[in-house]
């Protein structure tokens, strides 16, 4: 049986808690040519009132960061099934943002993938509460949020076919066929 005496205060417990980081995966969705991005414009923070691809918090309930990226996918684009043409990781980037308009050093890691989708998967897309607009954009489109942009860069510097996997904790790439 759990007494009280067994857990720490909630103050300590919320102290312990918000040194952690936010871990995130979020999708660059691309067409495929890759020269149109679909972006979604946030009515929620953070980055309301910014275009951004799809993202969520990794859930306990999924068996994989890329998993949950792709539950993300089908519940922003209302669908079931999911006609991937490629899905690759390319880089884990360290935010900070203000969470509930608190804790503005709070450490978001948000674990970025390409995602190539035929354009004729997305007929109707039925939005959540927390985008109100969705389109496709060039890539090189100015509303377009400067990390998507470093990540379709990334993507497209290298050769699109080649699997990115990270060699240690530095971030250094291996790039394997």
């Amino acid at each position: 049986m759990n007494t009280s005496s067994e857990f720490v205060s909630k103050d300590l417990y919320d102290q312990f808690i918000s040194k952690f980081p936010i871990v995130c995966t979020d999708a660059v969705i691309l067409n495929e040519d890759s020269s149109m991005t679909l972006q979604f414009l946030r009515t929620e923070e953070p980055l309301m009132g910014r275009y951004w691809g799809v993202g969520s918090r990794l859930f306990r309930e999924v068996d994989s960061c890329k998993d949950n990226m792709m539950q993300c996918i089908k519940r922003e684009l209302n669908i079931d099934e999911l006609q991937v043409i490629l899905c690759r990781y390319i880089s884990t980037i360290d935010a900070r943002f203000a969470v509930n308009n608190i804790d503005s050093d709070k450490v978001v890691q948000m674990m970025m993938y390409i995602v190539v989708l035929p354009s004729d998967i997305i007929k109707s897309i039925e939005m959540g509460s927390d985008h109100s607009d969705c389109q496709w954009m060039e890539i090189d489109d100015s509303r377009i949020h400067p990390v998507q942009k470093e990540i379709i860069d990334k993507y497209m510097s290298k050769n699109r076919y080649r699997y990115f996997n990270i060699v240690d904790d530095t971030g250094r790439f291996k790039y394997t066929n």
